[in-house]
């Protein structure tokens, strides 16, 4: 086997890991040259190093990481973290020979650090290196797709979660967007962000400029595998929902609904009518990405561990990572059950993130 490491885009390797991710069955959002060449792209990253592996000139494995700050500490990473769940690098991870000869690559980086790792990854990095940490850090839902003998899809408890939107059931419909007008529609998706409930507890994504950039890249990069949802309530855009339509699963990203809405719990009836689209399309998953709430428990019990992952031959970063996630992680839930001081922390952040922009420019 053979390994090389790219620090500059190189066209003709992109050609060869677009051919590789189009045949992979462990291609998702995340581990795609389109996610990676937006981020470059949209945050204007410089530092980089993109491990691939080839065996017989044949490329089978794909480790694209980004240098950053992380809690002061330069780590290699798959950014932006909060957005990236699933397999971040696009290999057969049941291949051990391979597996190690990547992991053993990687490691010469530097640090490594790795948001929502999926479980299986996890292991197989616990088992192949005593260079890592694995800090279990929140739950990844997914739901597999029963439909019934003529492709309508089955939501067994549906009529129990529109109990509360009769009143409203007939006027509300979705309408998916194409690449043709994706832009559109994250106009009006940033649109209902700004109206959103997550507005008002201080965690709109769309609020950053960078990420508008962001998203407006990956529309163009994935063409029809991003999805964009609209929920209308007659013509009035109510939510939206965002997500990635790869090897027969979804990938939900993003997700919001309006405010006045909350007695009919419009989050519920957003994930129903996202399900029922699927009659059309050859969906067999939906993977609702990282954390746990009620909407997403509503719909399926299964689910599987993420993991914050720490790469480093130095015990003393293991360390320092570790007594920052334990305290993130005591914060958060401290939070979780406390929403009004999350909110007020959620909007000091940003008016803090929003003052340090401004005094730079």
């Amino acid at each position: 086997m053979e390994i090389k490491i790219y620090t500059k885009i190189d066209p003709n390797f992109i050609k060869e890991w677009q051919s590789f991710w189009n045949k992979s069955l462990y291609a998702n959002y995340a581990n795609s040259p389109q996610w990676f060449l937006s981020v470059i792209e949209s945050f204007s990253y410089k530092d980089y190093a993109i491990v691939a592996i080839y065996e017989e000139e044949q490329l089978k494995a794909v480790a694209p990481l980004i240098k950053k700050k992380k809690y002061g500490i330069d780590v290699y990473t798959t950014p932006p973290e909060d957005f990236v769940c699933g397999l971040p690098f696009l290999v057969d991870i049941h291949e051990e020979s391979l597996m190690n000869m990547l992991l053993s690559q990687i490691s010469e980086l530097g640090v490594v650090y790795i948001s929502n790792s999926p479980e299986q990854l996890s292991q197989v990095i616990k088992n192949n290196t005593n260079k890592s940490t694995l800090f279990k850090s929140t739950l990844n839902f997914f739901m597999l797709l029963e439909k019934d003998a003529s492709g309508q899809v089955v939501i067994k408890n549906r009529n129990k979660i529109m109990r509360k939107a009769q009143d409203i059931e007939r006027d509300i419909h979705i309408i998916t967007y194409d690449c043709s007008s994706s832009i559109d529609a994250l106009k009006i998706a940033f649109t209902i962000d700004n109206l959103s409930t997550k507005k008002s507890k201080g965690y709109n994504v769309f609020a950053d400029e960078k990420i508008r950039t962001f998203f407006k890249s990956l529309a163009k990069k994935y063409q029809e595998k991003l999805l964009i949802h609209v929920l209308y309530d007659k013509t009035k855009p109510i939510g939206y929902s965002i997500g990635f339509a790869i090897n027969n699963v979804f990938y939900g990203n993003q997700l919001a609904t309006v405010a006045g809405y909350e007695k009919y719990s419009l989050g519920r009836i957003l994930f129903i009518k996202l399900i029922e689209s699927f009659n059309v399309r050859n969906v067999e998953k939906i993977d609702f990405g990282s954390g746990e709430d009620y909407i997403k428990k509503s719909f399926t019990k299964d689910y599987q561990a993420l993991y914050t992952i720490i790469i480093s031959k130095y015990r003393h970063i293991h360390m320092y990572f570790n007594m920052i996630l334990r305290f993130n992680y005591l914060t958060y839930n401290f939070l979780q059950q406390h929403p009004d001081i999350y909110a007020i922390y959620r909007r000091l952040k940003n008016i803090t993130l929003f003052l340090v922009k401004k005094d730079r420019l």
